[in-house]
């Protein structure tokens, strides 16, 4: 068994925060675009300085939260 295929890829971490700041894209969304792990994205936007906890998905977009 190819082991890349189990493990989540190491996504871009300065296309993530672009996303997450200015198009407003909750982690949810952002695990399912790059493949990877919710704990894994909050990593990156904590290090690049952003609270995760402020954004939840609003219903008018839709998500069943």
């Amino acid at each position: 068994m190819d082991w890349r295929k189990v493990m989540p890829t190491t996504p871009d971490k300065e296309k993530i925060l672009k996303l997450f700041r200015e198009e407003g894209l909750t982690v949810r969304q952002l695990k399912e675009r790059f493949n990877t792990t919710a704990a894994r994205i909050r990593e990156i936007i904590k290090k690049g300085g952003m609270s995760t906890g402020l954004r939840k998905a609003s219903k008018k977009e839709g998500s069943q939260v």
